[in-house]
C-alpha cells in the first residue's frame, strides 16, 4: 500500500471510530489499536516510524511532541 496509502486510511480509520463510538456497544467491529509509551526522547516515534514506514505527515505534530491520535 505504501505510505501515501497508509496517510490515508488514518482519516477513514478515525471517522469509523466517531461513528462507532455513536452507535455504542450494538456495532462490534475490532480496530487494531497501538499504544507506545515511553519517556520523552524514548524513541516512541521511532518505534511507531517502522511500523508505517515514516512519521511526519503522518502523526499530529504540536511543537516537538507527538500527541495521540484517534
Amino acid at each position: 500500500m505504501g505510505n501515501r496509502g497508509m496517510e490515508d486510511l488514518i482519516p477513514l480509520v478515525n471517522r469509523l471510530q466517531e461513528a462507532l463510538s455513536t452507535v455504542g456497544q450494538s456495532c462490534s467491529l475490532h480496530l487494531p489499536q497501538i499504544a507506545v509509551v515511553g519517556g520523552q526522547s524514548a524513541g516512541k516515534s521511532s518505534v511507531l516510524e517502522n511500523f508505517v514506514g515514516r512519521i511526519r505527515g503522518i502523526l499530529p505534530l504540536q511543537g516537538k511532541e507527538v500527541h495521540r491520535f484517534w
